[in-house]
Order: C-alpha cells, then sequence, then structure tokens
C-alpha cells in the first residue's frame, strides 16, 4: 500500500491538466477515503476526472477506495485504464498483480491466472505473486499447479507465514493431513497468535482421530477468538468421541450460541 501512495502522488505531482478545483476534489477525495468514507471519496475522484480525464493519479486512488467498498469489478476497470492507456514507460505494470487479486475475490480464476502470469515475466522474484495465482490454481482444483506455486514463494520468502497456510490446505485437500499439519505447524511457528493455522491445524489432526491434540488446537483458537463458533463445535464433536458429553455438549450450546445453527442439530441427536 505504502507503494502504490507514493506512486499515486508522484502521478498527481505530473499531471498536466491540473486547476485548483481538480485538486480540491482530489484532496477531499483522499480526505474521505482516509476517513474510510469510501463511497464519498469516489464521488469526489469522479468530479476530479470529469475535470481532469487523463489523472493517472484519480483512477489508481478510485481503484483503492473501489477494493476498501469491495467493489471489485470497478476496481478492475480503473486498472485497467492505468495499465492500458497510462502506462509511459510501463511504469504501471505492477499494477498487473493488484488487478490480479481483485478477479480472484471475483473467483475469475482464468483471468486472475493469467494477469500472474504476465506480471511474472516482468516480476519473476515476487513471492506473494506466485501464491495468488497458487490461490487461483487451488480453487480450480489444479492442486499440483497450486503446490508448485506455493513451493516457489516459500523458496523466494522462507519466511511466508500465509504461504504456508496456503500450501497446508491443498495437501489438505488432497488428503495429505499429516502433510497439513506440518505447513500449518510451520505458519504457526512464524506467526504463533495465527487463528486461522491453529483452527485448520485442529481440523487435520480431527481427521487423522487425534481427538486430543485436535483439542489442544481448538484450545488455542478460543483463547486467540472466543467468538469462533465453529472451533467451538469442532472441539465439541473430538469430546463426544472421547466420551466426554457434558463438556462437549456445552461446547455445541456455545457453538449455537455464537451463531452455529447446525449445532443444534447436534444437540438433539447426542445431547438429549
Amino acid at each position: 500500500m505504502k507503494n502504490l501512495i507514493s506512486i499515486l502522488l508522484c502521478l498527481l505531482i505530473v499531471s498536466n491538466a491540473e486547476s485548483q478545483t481538480f485538486r480540491d476534489y482530489f484532496d477531499s477525495g483522499w480526505t474521505k477515503d482516509s476517513l474510510q468514507d469510501y463511497s464519498g471519496a469516489v464521488e469526489e475522484y469522479n468530479k476530479a476526472l470529469e475535470l481532469n480525464p487523463s489523472c493517472p493519479a484519480c483512477f489508481m486512488a478510485r481503484a483503492i477506495s473501489e477494493e476498501h467498498m469491495e467493489d471489485y469489478r470497478s476496481a478492475i476497470a480503473d486498472y485497467t485504464e492505468l495499465i492500458d492507456e497510462f502506462n509511459n514507460n510501463h511504469q504501471n505494470d505492477f499494477l498487473i498483480k493488484s488487478r490480479a487479486k481483485n478477479y480472484l475475490v471475483l473467483q475469475e480464476y482464468t483471468d486472475a491466472i493469467n494477469d500472474i502470469d504476465r506480471y511474472l515475466e516482468l516480476f519473476p522474484k515476487d513471492a506473494e505473486a506466485y501464491s495468488i495465482r497458487g490461490v487461483a490454481n487451488n480453487d480450480m482444483g489444479d492442486y499440483l499447479s497450486a503446490m508448485k506455486d506455493y513451493n516457489k514463494a516459500i523458496l523466494l520468502n522462507p519466511k511466508f507465514d500465509n504461504c504456508f497456510l496456503l500450501r497446508g490446505l491443498t495437501k489438505y485437500n488432497l488428503k495429505d493431513y499429516r502433510g497439513a499439519i506440518a505447513d500449518y505447524s510451520k505458519a504457526i511457528a512464524i506467526k504463533p497468535r495465527n487463528e486461522d493455522a491453529y483452527f485448520k491445524r485442529g481440523r487435520a489432526k480431527y481427521n487423522l482421530s487425534d481427538y486430543n491434540g485436535a483439542i489442544l488446537d481448538f484450545n488455542k483458537v478460543i483463547e486467540i477468538n472466543p467468538n469462533n463458533a465453529m472451533a467451538y463445535a469442532l472441539r465439541g464433536g473430538a469430546k463426544l468421541v472421547l466420551n466426554q458429553k457434558e463438556s462437549a455438549c456445552l461446547d455445541m450450546s456455545k457453538s449455537g450460541e455464537l451463531g452455529n445453527e447446525n449445532a443444534y442439530n447436534a444437540i438433539k441427536e447426542y445431547c438429549q
């Protein structure tokens, strides 16, 4: 984000058709974005672009606000404008990765992969880019390609905790639960209070019938986030297998209290 802001400000400085009113609208948009009034920021950037349609900084700032609003389609359009129309000396090529992230959120995996392929030709040592393509491949069910991407990302950045988490998920999808546990453990070693890693590791242990180990991981999840309904549900399930019915049913009740309606089905079946 810091790099985006720096480049954005540089683009604004070199914009040619500036007027005081144009700058006022842009500055107002920037202020509203900083106050998390993203829709208001977009309105101000729209007004700035009406006065200066050749303002790369306005497109970039608007794209950032649109992402905050989860208006990924509009953000893609703005990034495309910057990549295709305002890319002198390929200065905006780095935004190809930003556009790919938005395609990924929209589950348009082929477009995301195409963008990352193009991006990696220009920036072959960007670990995050490999991880983005890995997620797209994983979600398309191409687990082996995803694994290759995560391996490359980890080779480039051995402290990339989220990539260990992602690779663990791919191994989990392949039913390689032990391999998944190893990767989740590496993610935890890098980031000790990693709620998602503990949860996923507990789930993998559960699938290996290591119910005591699973309970320990779900305990940690609940310590980090006492409102994780699924952690209570799965801990309750592990306790049921271990014949800890009273404690299990209390976990199921807590899970339901936190919004997991399926917990009440389990209560009806196992806790009467």
